[in-house]
């Protein structure tokens, strides 16, 4: 799979075919603290969130992390932690690696927004959003047990995230990080363990936080394990899925009216319903769709499932 997403994310070409850019009437998702970027990191694909181990004394560019950049524009990568503030432009919707300098000594967190210049009418009014990414890097030892997730909250949540563990019975865990000193002992089912993120999180506003945390089981082994969350305003709404059918060797995208860009694979189209020729279904696609507001919906077909998935 990584592979795949590897080549999915290569240059791509948009097209704007005379079509304009639509307005957005919703919230932007960079104002609401809804990060969307897409962000591959540590042999892994991610939506907007990332979150990666890294052997103590290792190159931080082992992680090979890199974020896709859509048509042309800036990227600004700021890092407090790891001494990073960039700012770098980009070109052809090219995948854009981030250099982390030094080696991993200490833990930190990236944020990454990204600015395309979409193309547009010179009298247009339309101002264009970013897009957000965080990528939160953890420094183990060699022999630490570590689990990584990445979670995006709003309102009165209840999130769930499970810990993978290997020994049956009672575990104690405790977290720190996020507002408040979580301590519970948790018994281990079908090897996991369930932690309601609602319990370990206090008074967070649009924000973001890391959670720590350790499980003991009762021969007081650890696992370690840290949760990247983003909590963004509660007013904002996640862009439709696009409305995906096939033809004759071909992709019919339709998307919601606010979309402005669509795109399958390396072509992209100013436009909100395109029919993509040339698109065979015996092979893996990506479907991108956009709005100027920076919402983003991404849609992935695998041919071993027959079927799509899609991201917010």
């Amino acid at each position: 799979m990584g592979k795949f997403f590897s080549c999915l994310l290569l240059i791509l070409t948009l097209a704007g075919c005379g079509k304009s850019l639509r307005p957005d009437p919703f919230p932007a998702s960079f104002i609401s603290n809804y990060p969307n970027l897409e962000i591959k990191a540590c042999g892994k694909y991610w939506n907007g969130q990332a979150i990666c181990s890294i052997a103590d004394g290792a190159s931080y560019d082992a992680l090979d992390i890199r974020v896709q950049g859509y048509y042309k524009g800036s990227l600004r990568i700021v890092s407090t932690d790891c001494g990073i503030d960039e700012v770098k432009r980009y070109q052809n919707s090219e995948l854009i690696k981030i250099s982390v300098p030094g080696k991993a000594d200490k833990d930190c967190t990236i944020t990454v927004t990204m600015s395309p210049e979409l193309p547009k009418e010179e009298d247009s009014t339309i101002q264009i959003h970013s897009f957000l990414g965080y990528i939160a890097i953890r420094k183990l030892s060699i022999d630490e047990k570590w689990s990584g997730y990445t979670r995006k909250v709003t309102g009165a949540f209840r999130s769930e995230f499970k810990l993978s563990v290997s020994k049956e019975g009672l575990y104690n865990v405790y977290i720190e990080g996020c507002g408040i000193s979580y301590h519970k002992n948790i018994t281990m089912e079908n090897g996991e363990i369930k932690i309601q993120l609602s319990d370990a999180v206090f008074n967070l506003g649009i924000d973001n936080c890391i959670l720590d945390g350790v499980a003991f089981d009762s021969d007081f082994n650890e696992t370690l394990f840290n949760v990247l969350i983003s909590k963004y305003a509660s007013d904002y709404v996640p862009l439709s899925n696009p409305n995906l059918s096939w033809g004759k060797n071909t992709l019919i995208v339709k998307a919601d009216q606010t979309v402005s860009i669509i795109g399958v694979d390396r072509k992209y189209k100013i436009d909100r319903e395109e029919e993509f020729s040339k698109v065979n279904r015996s092979q893996n696609h990506i479907v991108r769709i956009m709005t100027v507001k920076g919402r983003l919906s991404i849609c992935f077909w695998y041919t071993v499932l027959g079927k799509w998935s899609c991201l917010q």
